[in-house]
């Protein structure tokens, strides 16, 4: 078997692609998984798309430096791009858990976040869960799909700005926040609805501490109200998984 050069720089940017993809997935973010792991993910992904990639490359340009400095930086952008439009659903995850523990009062209640920083216990919980529900359902296989469909709606050594869906990629972005609220709405309204009986029995009952037994009562409340809604929970965060792959290859039409 002979490997021609044009055969080990096409490699080389199906690399380049895959593990800036990697490297960008929620899943792979933090110290969850080690880079090590991360990295040889990438190269048995590599190793089992080359084969079936297109490639048209113009060696004369991808084998000059520049050429290859601006066509690799290119491939990662695309691999970053497509991490990025998965980890959307987490950080609309990330907002709902840090709403609804400021109305639940567990804001200082704070964990290790999967993605390396402070977070609440609640965001940490829909993390996990989203996640659980993510392998469970066979998605990570479907994105793993979209994943090698670019290589095809995108060949390597194609510009990244001859892509038209920019006007798409930011109006999916407002998911983060529509997520959040979808699943902190319940929160803030049974706060709500504590803070104004609390006040009304602040006013007929001035001797009791409100503000002290607003808190017991707002986390009681909100638990109760987070475990017997898990179903919708689990059917919001669906709705928005199941977009993933066809969002990853749409950011990426011409």
């Amino acid at each position: 078997m002979i490997i021609e050069l044009d055969h080990i720089v096409a490699a080389f940017f199906v690399l380049l692609r895959t593990g800036a993809f990697f490297f960008g997935l929620p899943y792979m973010v933090g110290k969850i998984i080690p880079v090590q792991v991360r990295a040889a993910l990438a190269l048995c992904l590599t190793v089992l798309l080359l084969p079936f990639v297109p490639v048209e490359l113009d060696m004369a340009f991808a084998s000059h430096y520049l050429g290859a400095i601006l066509i690799g930086t290119n491939e990662i952008l695309i691999g970053l791009l497509m991490g990025f439009t998965v980890r959307l659903v987490f950080y609309g995850l990330e907002v709902a858990g840090h709403v609804t523990s400021m109305e639940i009062g567990l804001i200082r209640n704070e964990s290790l976040n999967p993605f390396g920083v402070q977070g609440s216990v609640i965001s940490s919980l829909l993390f996990y869960f989203a996640l659980i529900l993510f392998f469970t359902t066979g998605l990570n296989y479907m994105v793993l799909t979209a994943f090698s469909e670019s290589f095809h709606l995108l060949p390597i050594g194609t510009p990244l700005f001859h892509i038209h869906s920019f006007d798409d990629f930011l109006a999916e972005t407002s998911d983060i926040f529509l997520i959040g609220l979808l699943i902190a709405a319940p929160f803030i309204a049974v706060s709500l609805s504590i803070n104004l009986v609390l006040a009304v029995l602040g006013k007929a009952a001035p001797k009791i501490n409100v503000f002290m037994t607003s808190f017991a009562v707002r986390i009681l409340a909100g638990m109760s109200l987070f475990i017997s809604s898990i179903l919708l929970l689990k059917a919001y965060i669906l709705e928005y998984l199941y977009k993933i792959p066809g969002n990853m290859l749409i950011f990426l039409e011409n």
